[in-house]
């Protein structure tokens, strides 16, 4: 505080003894009621007077009162926190007195605290703050959102890809054992069924997913494109009318074909065999022309390759003739590669016109291996020559007359260029 003064013929000025210059002096820190004493003295004599000044303790005040969190689920707690001036005594409601500047409470309800704050200068207004008490949400329930076997059938022995999608879980089994990630491999053997189970704080959700096991099916070929050939009879040997017929493609007589088959379209290509084989013995290259230079053995063996055999003797003059009584089933030139048209080569299959059943190259380009073996003449009593098979169809080699559906060959089983294949497969 200042105390302040007016004198006048003072040679001297003091208060409470002190010698003061001018007309004021401040006091600092004042902590009780206080009297001053002014003395001035001068020539004629002196002078006093008094000033009192009143202390009072100031009240508390409360700057502040505050939680961390507004609202806390059950069970959770906060923290209040306060700031203070002159006070003694900090309590709050419920609690009662605290040290300090905070204090962490656990609410079970909704509550709202009240602050209070005491000293000498009085007790202030309270401050309150309310803290809401929510209920906490129940515990997640595990999700399986999705469970699939890819594929969904396969052959014994085969694997099947199990994946999933699952949310809130802690665990998740497979036929009750703890798997990782979202996908496993597995080969269903006995067990095809397979149960997810997805596990989580609020529950568990499961789902099933079943395999179809297969026995393994007969072997997959690269089987070239074929023809249906349907059951039928015809008459095989020398055609009526043709004066180029040789003894060994006689008598004319009646077959019946009692089960339909299939039929290559054209004569197996290099492209075909050494995809199945994986060689190409042919002279003449060329992916789309006849493989040629193979054995009967060896042509047997790429048509058993691609699933099939074969065709028998009957078989091939039936479907050579497909229902034609002539030696031909078109003009020569037209049909068949033969020592008039060839140029002494092979060429692709299937430029030529096809007969009525779809089938090219049945006439020339290469001879075709059937299974038979030789028996001449057509007669019940012919014996089959062991050592000797047949050949069918003539060659880019042979001559117009070889290329007749009617005209037979038999070489034993050996290579050269214009001996090639066309198989045969059963119908189901």
């Amino acid at each position: 505080t200042t105390v302040r003064w007016t004198v006048r013929n003072a040679s001297k000025v003091t208060i409470d003894d002190i010698e003061v210059k001018g007309n004021s002096r401040t006091f600092r820190n004042v902590e009780k009621t206080t009297e001053y004493r002014l003395r001035a003295a001068g020539p004629g004599g002196e002078y006093s007077d008094t000033v009192k000044v009143v202390v009072e303790d100031p009240p508390p005040v409360i700057r502040s009162f505050t939680s961390d969190a507004s609202s806390v689920k059950k069970g959770e707690s906060t923290i209040l926190r306060w700031t203070v001036s002159y006070a003694s005594e900090v309590s709050i409601e419920g609690i009662g007195p605290v040290q300090g500047s905070s204090r962490q409470v656990a609410p079970g309800a909704t509550t709202t605290y009240k602050l209070t704050a005491k000293g000498p200068g009085g007790e202030v207004v309270p401050a309150s703050v309310t803290v809401e008490v929510v209920n906490p949400l129940p515990p997640a329930i595990a999700v399986i959102h999705s469970f699939t076997a890819e594929p969904s059938q396969v052959e014994k022995g085969q694997s099947v890809r199990l994946g999933w999608t699952v949310s809130n879980a802690s665990e998740v089994t497979i036929n009750n054992r703890r798997v990782q990630g979202n996908s496993i491999t597995v080969t269903p053997g006995a067990i095809t069924k397979y149960r997810l189970t997805a596990t989580g704080a609020g529950g568990a959700d499961s789902r099933e997913v079943e395999v179809r096991v297969t026995s393994p099916g007969p072997p997959r070929f690269d089987r070239p494109k074929s023809v249906a050939i349907r059951p039928g009879s015809f008459t095989m040997g020398c055609s009526d009318g043709d004066s180029e017929c040789y003894g060994d493609e006689k008598p004319a007589h009646q077959v019946t074909i009692p089960r339909g088959f299939w039929l290559g379209q054209t004569e197996a290509t290099q492209g075909d065999y050494e995809k199945v084989i994986k060689s190409n013995p042919s002279h003449f290259k060329g992916a789309d022309r006849p493989v040629e230079n193979i054995n009967w053995n060896e042509a047997r063996q790429y048509c058993v390759a691609v699933g099939g055999r074969l065709p028998t003797e009957a078989e091939w003059e039936y479907a050579a003739r497909a229902g034609s009584t002539s030696s031909r089933y078109g003009s020569i030139g037209n049909i068949a590669w033969y020592n008039g048209n060839s140029g002494s080569q092979t060429h692709p299959v299937g430029q030529k016109a096809p007969n009525a059943w779809g089938l090219y190259d049945m006439l020339g380009n290469v001879w075709e291996w059937v299974a038979d073996n030789w028996k001449a003449p057509y007669s019940e009593g012919a014996v089959p020559d062991a050592a000797r098979r047949v050949l069918r169809g003539g060659s880019w080699g042979g001559l117009s007359g070889d290329s007749r559906v009617s005209f037979r060959v038999f070489v034993p089983s050996y290579r050269d260029y214009n001996l090639g294949v066309r198989c045969a497969w059963d119908s189901p």
